[in-house]
This record gives C-alpha cells, structure tokens and sequence, in this order.
C-alpha cells in the first residue's frame, strides 16, 4: 500500500485535486502506474490523518538542479526537466504553483533545502490534465 505523508500547507490541494501529483525522492519499493496511493498528513505520529486516496497515472522522472548558462558572465540557473526534457522557465513556474508552492523560487528553495541538488526522483501523477499540459506521454 503505497503511502504518502504530505504537510499540512499541502494537504488541501491534495484533497480538492488540485494538485496534479508529488514530487518524490526514489522508492526502495518502487510504484506502478495503476497503484492506489494512500495521502496522509502527520504519518507515524498520532495526529495521522488520511486526506485521500489517488490513483497513479504516471511515474515521470524528474530533476531539479542548476543548469550552466550559455554566456560564461552569468550565473547557473534553475531549471526543471521532467523525463530528460527542460520545461520552459513559464512551465517551470506554472508546475510550482500547481505542485502548491508561491513560484518557482520557492520550490527551488524548497528542494535545495530538503533534499540538495541536484535532486533526481519521481512525479507521482494522479490528474491527466498535468500530463497533457507538461507534454507527457505513457
């Protein structure tokens, strides 16, 4: 049964369907599309609440990391590719406010806090309409 702790500034998009999937470091067990996976807020301390259940349409590998920029004078830039392609610094945007965050610096700042980066791990995908808009195909 794969399970999900999310925060709680995360748990209402969860719950509406708003947000299209979560963005995760690799499993020891891994998923599969189809999977049934199972949202909580507070795992493993007892204010554990379910928020809902999603199934898994995609596993779409992602990475977050700086990128070196083509003029040697500027600095490296942040940058999302989901399987091996950049998103586009407008989609960037777009799927960090959709992943819940403010923008696209606060999810950078998110993933180089938690994880460091570069980050490399999966998007769990549970709403279509993320896989159209981020031109993913299964």
């Amino acid at each position: 049964m794969p399970s999900f702790s999310f925060q709680k500034k995360f748990a209402n998009k969860v719950k509406r369907n708003t947000k299209p999937g979560t963005v995760r470091d690799k499993r020891k067990r891994p998923m599969k599309v189809g999977d049934m996976m199972h949202c909580f807020t507070g795992m493993r301390t007892k204010n554990c609440q379910k928020i809902v259940s999603r199934k898994n349409l995609a596993i779409v590998n992602i990475k977050i990391l700086y990128k070196p920029n083509e003029d040697p004078e500027l600095i490296d830039y942040p940058a999302i590719e989901l399987n091996g392609v950049e998103l586009t610094y407008m989609l960037a945007e777009s799927f960090a406010v959709d992943d819940g965050f403010k923008s696209f610096i606060h999810f950078i700042q998110f993933f180089r806090e938690q994880y460091g980066l570069p980050f490399n791990g999966d998007w769990y995908v549970w709403k279509e309409s993320a896989l159209k808009k981020y031109g993913i195909t299964q």
